[in-house]
């Protein structure tokens, strides 16, 4: 029984986690994406970003 509240927890609080980052993440990109005159040029920046940081070279 003692077992079963710290393994709950951890779940619990990795949910919580991962839902914030989410929540997080879809404002972030929002914000970014809100701006129409900007929006090609920030895809753009994200596309590169993100191959950077998938692509480092070590």
């Amino acid at each position: 029984m003692f077992q079963i509240l710290p393994m709950n927890q951890m779940i619990l609080s990795t949910l919580l986690i991962f839902v914030f980052m989410m929540i997080l993440s879809t404002t972030f990109f929002e914000f970014l994406f809100s701006n129409k005159d900007v929006k090609n040029n920030k895809s753009k920046n994200i596309m590169k970003m993100s191959l950077f940081l998938s692509f480092d070279p070590k």
